[in-house]
């Protein structure tokens, strides 16, 4: 019986067809794995630049509150000012206020213009730990009632229920026993590189304590709304700089660029993300045109945002 295999040009024809099956396979499952990769570098970077306004959000709801009184306190600053970077830099944002929660006591009796000592109460407690845990040598504070407010600075502290203040210097109006007293918050916002690897990120700072919140933030705009003409509303949007006569603060825009980042493979000599083409691109940032951050593989969006400041309107 005679046996009949292929031939060679067969053989050639079927490892042809197979190659191109094969190519064609690897070709779809890397486009699949790219697609999904790049959505997912997107949703990362929404789900940053959501976070890092969600954080500026709940200080700049707080911005200029004293208390009660709704009153800034005697020679005060701006509940919101900053620096600008004038486009060759990321600009600074201060945001001032008094902590609502978290630290609001009560005086234990009446408070005499020229005291630089009085008494709080501490929520009944008697352990000195406690006490001492509200307030710190050191540490600003809101002295408010429902007519005036000041800021001073605390020199001691206490023990016991009620412990007993000191200040730096002494307070310059009277108050009465329904006075709070508040910590002090000036929180500021700036983009610095992170000390272990270099990624730029957008920095909380408040006194002491340094956290970075979002990584991989090249560039932050920020835009103050000036009421001009004290009807509540902002009439003109502009870089941070001294206000004039009469004018105030009442909303802020805020505009960052920022970044994917990731743990995949990069090249020592181009670091970036694996797979992207080196983003050259030049970006606009609300009033800033032409910002060119470092050639990397990464992806970068723009997301601006715009607050009211509520205790400012």
């Amino acid at each position: 019986m005679l046996q009949r295999g292929f031939t060679l040009l067969e053989l050639l024809v079927t490892i042809i067809i197979g190659a191109f099956i094969t190519l064609a396979a690897v070709t779809f499952m890397h486009n699949t794995a790219m697609s999904y990769h790049t959505q997912d570098m997107t949703a990362r970077l929404q789900e940053n630049a959501r976070f890092a306004v969600q954080m500026m959000s709940y200080d700049l709801r707080q911005a200029g509150y004293y208390g009660c009184s709704g009153l800034a306190p005697v020679d005060s600053v701006p509940a919101v000012d900053g620096v600008d970077g004038d486009g060759a830099d990321s600009d600074e944002l201060t945001i001032r206020f008094s902590k609502a929660t978290g630290g609001a006591v009560d005086v234990a009796g009446n408070i005499d213009g020229g005291d630089e000592e009085f008494k709080i109460v501490t929520a009944g407690t008697t352990d000195p730990a406690t006490a001492q845990e509200y307030f710190g040598a050191g540490q600003q504070i809101v002295v408010s009632d429902c007519l005036k407010t000041e800021v001073a600075t605390v020199k001691t502290v206490g023990v016991g229920d009620p412990s007993e203040v000191t200040l730096e210097a002494p307070l310059d109006l009277d108050y009465n026993a329904t006075t709070t007293v508040r910590a002090y918050s000036d929180a500021q916002y700036i983009i610095k590189e992170r000390d272990d690897d270099g990624i730029p990120a957008l920095f909380r700072v408040e006194g002491s304590e340094e956290q970075p919140l979002v990584d991989g933030v090249d560039y932050m705009r920020v835009l103050y709304g000036i009421d001009i003409d004290a009807d509540g509303q902002p009439d003109e949007y502009r870089a941070a700089a001294p206000l004039a006569g009469g004018e105030t603060i009442v909303s802020l825009r805020v505009g960052l660029l920022i970044r994917s980042i990731s743990n995949k493979t990069r090249d020592d000599e181009n670091p970036g993300e694996y797979g992207l083409e080196t983003d050259e691109r030049e970006y606009d940032v609300l009033d800033q045109v032409g910002i060119k951050p470092e050639d990397l593989r990464v992806t970068r969006r723009v997301f601006t945002t715009t607050m009211m400041l509520r205790n400012q309107s």
